[in-house]
């Protein structure tokens, strides 16, 4: 239902069949009608990018990625989770980036937050027994 979204996702599929990264996706494209692609993209790209990046070190089991989008009322609830192993670590309210060498890193989610922001919507993050979960809240678009 969303071209941009579409290409994206598709993409991203063939990519995680050769890394045996299994991508289940729920999403109401109506909800997303109204977001510029580009916010889309910086959205989707970062939060999937991610996830991959967490799953990969994973047994194949594990490696599975969750997206899903739907509609609270006069709110649209875009939902990312995934698991992860070891330990995240928080500064400043922000998580830091668990690369050996993070310069250049963890600009993702701050990417998110800032697109977040700009459509006056929230987002908040859960990290909890090996479970990330990245939730943002957006003004409806149907």
């Amino acid at each position: 239902g969303n071209e941009v979204l579409n290409a994206l996702l598709y993409e991203k599929q063939r990519e995680f069949q050769e890394a045996e990264i299994a991508l289940i996706v729920d999403i109401n494209p109506s909800l997303l009608q109204n977001i510029d692609p580009v916010h889309l993209i910086t959205i989707f790209g970062n939060a999937i990018e991610n996830a991959a990046e967490a799953v990969t070190g994973l047994e194949k089991k594990d490696r599975v990625i969750r997206i899903g989008v739907r509609g609270r009322g006069e709110w649209s609830v875009i939902r990312f989770e995934n698991p992860y192993a070891g330990e995240l670590k928080w500064e400043e309210g922000a998580l830091k980036s668990t690369k050996l060498q993070p310069q250049g890193h963890g600009r993702g989610l701050r990417s998110i937050d800032f697109v977040v922001r700009q459509l006056d919507g929230a987002m908040t993050i859960r990290a909890r027994e090996g479970l990330f979960i990245l939730n943002i809240l957006l003004p409806s678009s149907e």
